[in-house]
């Protein structure tokens, strides 16, 4: 199958593929900054770059936002949002009661369905100068969120392994299966096992929990069910006589 071509043309360049013709498209960059200081996301008049919105977009973002994620720390993310708003609150003591997330909250069941996908390689050294500054604020900003509260649990495996060596006998890590020889096993997570659904070991002799299938995130008509295959949502429309669509005619 042939790729579809992209090109464009902005202030007499040509660029070739739609990464650069969206990024550069006048009244694209500095989205973000523009967004948080409450206004459109793209500037199809003045088409301003978005430095002139930073000041207003920092103070918003350090100062009244109460969470911010990373899509790079997207479980630590996940996490901290469980530790911060969910669960109860004991008003005798301040603190927060809260249940760890299910492992199935960390699985992508919204994979694109297109073949190529376009990394930041594809903006050939391009680079939004305002919302760079808006994602630098937001690290700091997660970084004092988080603080010493780190979810170790979903921590990668290679964060593990350095937190463990940093550690005496991995003491800090309690969620760790360390051996006498101190060696850590390295649990699975969903993704790991590609798995979206059910209850599977993580190689470590935990069972981690995967979600439950729902048929009210595909859209499809509520006639269709959702099975939990060998860990997969499968999508399938029952036969009539399940449905009760079946009836004695004369």
């Amino acid at each position: 199958r042939r790729e579809p071509r992209h090109t464009c043309a902005i202030d007499g360049v040509m660029y070739n593929n739609p990464l650069l013709c969206f990024a550069r498209f006048p009244g694209i960059a500095g989205c973000m900054a523009r967004m948080l200081a409450g206004e459109r996301c793209a500037d199809g008049i003045l088409q301003e770059s978005g430095l002139e919105n930073l000041p207003y977009a920092f103070d918003i973002i350090m100062n009244h936002l109460d969470f911010v994620g990373l899509t790079e720390d997207w479980n630590e993310s996940i996490c901290q949002f469980h530790r911060l708003f969910m669960g109860k609150l004991d008003k005798s003591t301040g603190k927060r009661h809260w249940d760890p997330p299910l492992q199935g909250e960390f699985s992508n069941v919204h994979k694109s369905i297109r073949d190529k996908h376009l990394g930041v390689d594809y903006l050939a050294g391009y680079k939004d100068l305002a919302d760079t500054v808006v994602y630098e604020a937001v690290k700091i900003k997660f970084d004092r969120m988080v603080g010493g509260k780190r979810c170790y649990k979903y921590m990668t495996r290679d964060e593990l392994k350095e937190k463990k060596q940093s550690d005496d006998g991995g003491g800090g890590l309690p969620f760790l299966k360390i051996d006498e020889g101190g060696h850590v096993c390295e649990p699975k997570s969903c993704s790991d096992l590609g798995k979206q659904c059910g209850e599977w070991d993580d190689g470590c002799g935990r069972t981690i929990i995967c979600g439950m299938c729902n048929v009210g995130r595909t859209g499809l008509p509520s006639t269709w069910r959702v099975q939990c295959v060998e860990g997969q949502c499968v999508d399938y429309c029952p036969p009539w006589d399940e449905k009760g669509y079946w009836f004695l005619s004369e």
